[in-house]
């Protein structure tokens, strides 16, 4: 068998026609914006493989929606501090995937009506703009033009030239943060400016403060601030029919949603089961003990819930009665059979957390969650009740989701996990995994002209990744990264791989590793004479 990407390539009786070149395989994938496509994996007649036949779903990199509930009662600064302080690790790993995004914030208080599910926003505060965090300015881009990294910016002044006209002290920021558009990717200075303006708004607007009802409802307030039914007029536009939505819920209080009504007293037990968790501050645990106000029963059903994301939010998508059949005519949206993969959750509630390297021989390398449940916890920073019914909603919404602990002191990793969920729409799913992943090569062309897109590594991760299944049930896909996410749209990609080699292992490339160091040729001896050398 051959055993090179090289060499002639035919037409196949296979229907469709395909293309198929010696020795290899090609995988076609026609990244339109519009519909389905099939693709076809053909062999060679003298290669003994089945056929398999690819569909690939919503291949153009799609929009997405984030929604962040965030718990604004009385034992929250600190987290809300915690959250401010690592959204910046977020904020530049997704962008810098070129997504398509937006930012809205809501609070868990249902009882105050200029809140209850509405969007937020904070007036400009005088220090909104001063940039000081390590770790945030591209590299390069050395924004004061001091050559400091971590040293205090005053962004009005040194990225005067992105600011907008209406962002001055005292007046209200947008409620939807729009991911910003920058014109040139190559241009350091307005990737860093953009980020850096659009992370100091959402520390602006995340701020909610500590007045909020102390029957916190964050699943309400989700349903409430997605609901189609009587929308909200500060919601407008925000839940976009084309784009995923991503539903991040921060608090360290069992969720108390229920509708007007169903609960009687005040004494703050009524959420919680019993018997009850509460922490003994001399033991500095949790013990069980009797709680005579529980009234968990009437809470609304966390089933109610699920079937909000699963039919109402994620199952619907546009359509026209006028050339659509199945379209109802009362409407402009109808069910989506594939919706299932359009909402993505990740909770930091009262958790229980394990994590593990990703790499088990890099024990110090990217650590990943491979346990987590509902658990009370105590750090720093008080006590947090187990979130039972947000854990249950997050984790039967949806396979793709995240529960981290609200106790950590740190929350950098856990909102870079987050960030990796919304840059996985980015992927796309193969049917089954290439005979040799690590003999892949990928083109995209525009019709005139094809261009190598280089696989993602560390130094550069700009490119393309393969990413086996890691799970019983889950298939392999190749994702893109950076700059390389934001080319596709309209281009045709082409995989190409060679269907066996004695060189040949199993790879994952879902961590990133050093890229190869490119070795120069060695110097050659002067013309006319021996190398002085030898």
């Amino acid at each position: 068998m051959k055993n090179s990407l090289s060499g002639p390539c035919k037409k196949t009786a296979a229907s469709p026609p395909v293309l198929v070149c010696g020795g290899g395989l090609v995988l076609g994938l026609a990244l339109a914006a519009a519909g389905c496509q099939d693709y076809i994996f053909v062999q060679d007649p003298d290669i003994e493989e089945a056929v398999t036949k690819q569909i690939i779903e919503n291949p153009t990199p799609p929009a997405s929606d984030l929604l962040f509930v965030i718990d604004n009662s009385g034992s929250m600064a600190e987290e809300q501090d915690n959250l401010k302080k690592n959204f910046g690790f977020f904020i530049r790993k997704i962008a810098g995937a070129a997504n398509d995004f937006q930012l809205g914030i809501v609070s868990t208080d249902m009882e105050d009506p200029t809140q209850s599910g509405r969007l937020l926003s904070q007036p400009i505060r005088k220090d909104t703009y001063l940039w000081v965090e390590e770790g945030l300015k591209e590299e390069g881009a050395d924004l004061d033009g001091n050559g400091r990294v971590g040293d205090q910016v005053n962004l009005r002044e040194v990225c005067a030239d992105y600011f907008s006209s209406d962002r001055e002290e005292g007046k209200p920021l947008p409620r939807i943060l729009k991911a910003p558009k920058i014109r040139d990717l190559t241009n350091l200075r307005e990737r860093a400016c953009k980020q850096a303006i659009l992370i100091s708004e959402f520390k602006n607007n995340v701020v909610l403060g500590i007045t909020g009802s102390t029957f916190e409802q964050p699943l309400e307030a989700m349903r409430k601030s997605l609901s189609t039914e009587g929308g909200l007029a500060e919601n407008k536009g925000f839940l976009r029919d084309t784009g995923r939505l991503t539903i991040i819920l921060l608090t360290d209080e069992e969720d108390c949603s229920h509708r007007k009504g169903q609960l009687k007293g005040e004494d703050g037990g009524e959420c919680y089961k019993n018997p009850q968790f509460v922490f003994d501050e001399k033991a500095k645990t949790f013990v069980q003990q009797e709680n005579p106000f529980s009234q968990y029963e009437r809470l609304t059903p966390t089933n109610d819930y699920i079937r909000f994301l699963r039919e109402e939010v994620k199952a619907f998508t546009p359509c026209n009665p006028e050339n659509d059949k199945d379209c109802p005519a009362d409407t402009k949206r109808k069910r989506d059979p594939n919706g299932a993969d359009k909402v993505t959750m990740a909770a930091i509630i009262g958790a229980e957390a394990r994590r593990e390297p990703v790499d088990p021989d890099d024990p110090d390398g990217k650590t990943a969650i491979v346990e987590s449940k509902a658990a009370n916890c105590f750090s720093a920073f008080g006590q947090a009740a187990a979130g039972e019914r947000v854990f249950e909603v997050v984790r039967a919404a949806n396979s793709q989701n995240l529960v981290d602990s609200i106790c950590q002191e740190d929350y950098r990793q856990t909102m870079e996990d987050i960030a990796d969920l919304v840059n996985a729409q980015n992927c796309f799913t193969l049917s089954s995994p290439p005979p040799c992943p690590n003999f892949m090569t990928v083109t995209m062309s525009d019709g005139k002209e094809t261009t190598v897109i280089p696989r993602s590594c560390k130094q550069k991760p700009e490119g393309w990744r393969y990413v086996r299944a890691q799970k019983a049930g889950e298939r392999p896909r190749i994702c893109f990264d950076g700059k390389a996410s934001g080319d596709l749209e309209g281009k045709k990609l082409d995989v190409k791989f060679i269907s066996d080699s004695p060189d040949c292992k199993d790879v994952d490339d879902s961590v990133l590793a050093e890229c190869p160091v490119e070795e120069k040729p060695a110097d050659k001896a002067p013309s006319g004479g021996a190398d002085k050398n030898q």
